[in-house]
């Protein structure tokens, strides 16, 4: 498509990055969902404001100060998504509904294989966005 071959390689870089960041993004998906499951929409807005604060600044700071162009960028969005999980996680784990039966349930191998097949929607959809960003 006559595009410089220095463009492709830091697409490259952009995309494997935010392939490794996929985690978080669905992570921190969930939790919100789970979060305004809770009807704590405020909660959930605050989240996402810092989620979206961070990667804003430090896409900036990447791109205008330390010249590390769209990798610095991907990083951003990787480092946003993570730091709003981390915060939803850990507020999640307050919720009294929560925490007294997340350290004491066991994890059972009908559950496990119960809660894939109950996923698969949202792992398809998320299959499907990413091979479509990636194709784009």
């Amino acid at each position: 498509m006559s595009v410089d071959r220095s463009i492709v390689g830091e697409c490259d870089d952009y995309f494997s990055v935010r392939l490794f960041g996929q985690s978080f993004i669905l992570l921190f998906t969930v939790s919100l969902s789970l979060i305004r499951g809770f009807a704590k929409v405020n909660q959930a807005l605050i989240f996402i404001a810092i989620s979206t604060v961070s990667n804003v600044v430090l896409s900036y700071l990447s791109i205008h100060y330390f010249g590390w162009g769209l990798l610095g960028v991907a990083w951003a969005t990787v480092f946003g998504n993570a730091l709003g999980f981390t915060f939803s996680f850990f507020y999640l784990l307050r919720q009294r509904e929560i925490r007294s039966i997340f350290w004491k349930t066991k994890i059972l191998k009908k559950d496990a294989f119960e809660f894939g097949s109950d996923s698969l929607n949202i792992f398809g959809r998320s299959s499907f966005l990413t091979f479509s960003f990636f194709l784009s």
